[in-house]
């Protein structure tokens, strides 16, 4: 599996069914991550976890197409953010390295996080 595509897969696993900039905030966190801990994109999206769907499921080229048939406008978008990322023609759009959904998570450094932005279902903030 390509880089590309893992951090696609990654994308789609955390935010397919949020607006694109949501998207875009969750592909900010694997770039500030990366950057910060000087860290492979594959090591930061595989991580334990940190991108939860990872915990139970396994990035294959099967789960690829089944995505790129369920949402293909939105499939496409995780490429070519994940394509910006890899080439380092993108521009985060927050400074946040930390990202949950309240609904759904309640991790441990939430009340550490500063620079919350809620977008989409998500609080973004950096720890």
């Amino acid at each position: 599996m390509t880089t590309i595509l893992l951090i696609a897969l990654t994308l789609m696993s955390e935010a397919r069914g949020e607006c694109s900039k949501g998207r875009q905030a969750v592909a900010s966190v694997i770039w500030n991550r990366a950057h910060e801990r000087k860290q492979s994109w594959d090591d930061i999206c595989l991580a334990p976890r940190q991108f939860s769907y990872w915990d139970s499921h396994q990035p294959t080229e099967a789960l690829a197409k089944e995505w790129q048939e369920e949402a293909p406008e939105v499939f496409e978008e995780c490429m070519q953010l994940a394509e910006s990322m890899v080439t380092y023609e993108f521009t985060p759009v927050v400074d946040a390295n930390h990202f949950y959904n309240p609904r759904l998570a309640s991790p441990y450094c939430k009340d550490r996080l500063t620079n919350v932005q809620i977008i989409g279902n998500h609080l973004f903030g950096k720890l």
